[in-house]
């Protein structure tokens, strides 16, 4: 397998990953009686959430905790949210 077969094959998943997060988001959204406006996004894959969103028609403000906090730090928010909800 080429490197440019590889690469279409991750270009595809990454793809498919951002239709069903954007799905997701969209039959959430009809289903909220609450005006949401903005996104934080943390993690890793920033670019596969931006994808979703596009997906999901939600154009929100958006606040990247990567470009915030730099990219470690980023990548814990999300564990650390969810930490602070178990407590």
């Amino acid at each position: 397998m080429c490197h440019y077969e590889l690469e279409q094959m991750a270009r595809f998943a990454i793809d498919q990953q951002a239709e069903q997060l954007g799905t997701a988001i969209r039959r959430n959204l009809l289903h909220t009686s609450q005006k949401l406006d903005l996104a934080i996004l943390s993690g890793h894959a920033d670019f596969i959430t931006t994808r979703a969103l596009a997906y999901a028609q939600w154009n929100p403000k958006l606040i990247k905790l990567s470009e915030m906090l730099g990219e470690s730090i980023a990548r814990c928010a999300t564990a650390y949210g969810v930490a602070v909800l178990a407590i």
